[in-house]
């Protein structure tokens, strides 16, 4: 399969790249999240000596996938990886989907039997996400944080979370 586009996302903004062949196009929308923490996200909420909730979710929705000018018989693929920019290593993130979205009319749209609706833990490196035959529009997209504690020293912490189309 060869590379068509990457778009990039920032855990906190959307990060829109350039298309580089054709005009094959995945789009992935995302609303400006950031998740603060604080002493209602102890365990037990305003309580001393009690340690974080360890994980924050984005809704099943939060994101949404688009696979834009493909031939209705055309297979493709999308990996995800992320890019730190400041990350704790206790961190992880991870992403899934949560939806088949909408295929155009004739379309096979995505596979489900090769794109698991559970949670992916992300690298550095690609991995295989989702899999699918001609245009999709809306996949819904959820996020994680898993690893949260109040042995993280406070800090500003983010990660880009990028897809990667490629195409036959």
């Amino acid at each position: 399969m060869k590379h068509i586009l990457t778009k990039t996302i920032l855990w906190c903004a959307l990060m829109l790249g350039g298309g580089l062949t054709q005009a094959q196009v995945v789009i992935v929308s995302v609303s400006n999240h950031r998740e603060d923490i604080d002493e209602n996200d102890l365990t037990v909420p305003l309580e001393a000596g009690y340690d974080l909730e360890p994980m924050v979710e984005t809704s099943a929705s939060f994101n949404k996938l688009d696979v834009l000018n493909m031939a209705k018989s055309k297979d493709w693929k999308v990996t995800v990886s992320r890019r730190d920019i400041n990350w704790a290593a206790a961190l992880t993130v991870s992403v899934k989907r949560n939806s088949t979205g909408t295929p155009c009319s004739g379309c096979a749209g995505v596979n489900t039997g090769l794109s698991p609706s559970t949670y992916i833990p992300l690298s550095l490196g690609e991995q295989n996400f989702i899999y699918g035959t001609g245009e999709v529009s809306g996949i819904d997209i959820q996020m994680r944080i898993q690893g949260l504690s109040l042995t993280i020293d406070a800090d500003t912490y983010a990660t880009e979370i990028i897809y990667t189309l490629y195409g036959d």
